[in-house]
């Protein structure tokens, strides 16, 4: 193919070439037309030839950047491997942002318009780099402690964790830090999207006064050498649970889920994936506290 099409290039010169030498007046207007079309004949090419090169071009410098992502990688085929191959800060440096982002999620305010869905009230506030959201609902007879503890298992399980969220593609326990610690690294893939977001999280489970429990997930980027390969989740978000205790005497508990989502989070780019969060608490008060959907695999 190439080789005709150098061809093509060189009868056309040679053709454009002797028409040149001859003086236009004396040329008929058929003739006249037939150059024309030669010329642009021989643009089109000339045009084919650069886009060519610029697609080779592209070709070769996509194969090298995936050359250089695969020598960082593990060469054992294994995904846990591979996805615990990401290095990450030492535990001091996790205690530090921990402690950080605890602090910011505690203090956090959001000024959106309140909108309810499924019992939940939730405000949104779309800030230029981020997105502030906080939804909340309070359960009047339910076990507090209970509620806790599935939601922990629900972040940090690894059979339990796809049930709340089924965008995750995988999923390990990089470390337990302590027993109520843990890093966890992940891949999710967001509706209408064709690439893969990864995160690496802090989980921590804390108590943060008397009544008044908390699951903090805040997300980390790995080392610098590794940051780049991929698109990294920025987002914080906190589950507060306090206790409430109703006049007839029996207890319950009021639930806030605040997050704040950076730039390369899904949920700042899409009211979908904003949507499917709205479903997400849904499916989590069906896992942690009452049916609200049938997880069941029975086929009616």
């Amino acid at each position: 193919m190439e080789t005709e099409v150098i061809h093509l290039e060189t009868a056309l010169a040679n053709r454009l070439q002797n028409f040149s030498k001859q003086d236009i007046r004396h040329v008929p207007s058929s003739k006249r037309k037939r150059i024309e079309k030669y010329s642009e004949i021989m643009e089109l090419t000339k045009c084919l030839r650069r886009q060519q090169n610029f697609l080779l071009y592209e070709n070769q410098k996509r194969k090298k950047f995936a050359e250089k992502v695969q020598q960082t990688l593990p060469h054992a085929t294994d995904s846990l491997q591979l996805l615990r191959s990401i290095r990450h800060p030492a535990d001091r440096e996790l205690g530090k942002i921990l402690q950080s982002a605890l602090d910011e999620m505690l203090h956090h305010r959001v000024s959106g318009q309140a909108q309810e869905f499924f019992g939940w009230t939730t405000r949104c506030d779309l800030k230029p780099v981020y997105l502030h959201m906080i939804s909340e609902k309070t359960f009047e007879i339910a076990d507090i402690s209970e509620a806790v503890d599935k939601t922990w298992l629900l972040h940090t399980d690894e059979v339990m964790q796809s049930r709340l969220d089924r965008r995750r593609t995988k999923f390990c326990i990089l470390k337990k830090v302590d027993d109520n610690t843990l890093l966890v690294r992940d891949i999710h893939q967001f509706t209408g999207e064709s690439f893969s977001r990864h995160s690496i999280s802090i989980i921590a489970r804390v108590q943060i006064e008397k009544d008044v429990y908390g699951i903090l997930v805040k997300s980390i980027l790995p080392l610098p050498e590794d940051a780049h390969y991929f698109v990294w989740t920025d987002e914080c978000y906190l589950w507060k649970f306090e206790k409430t205790q109703n006049e007839n005497g029996s207890t319950g508990f009021r639930v806030a889920v605040t997050g704040k989502y950076g730039s390369t989070s899904a949920a700042v780019k899409s009211k979908l994936v904003m949507l499917e969060s709205y479903f997400i608490l849904a499916i989590w008060e069906s896992l942690a506290i009452h049916q609200i959907f049938d997880f069941s695999s029975r086929t009616r």
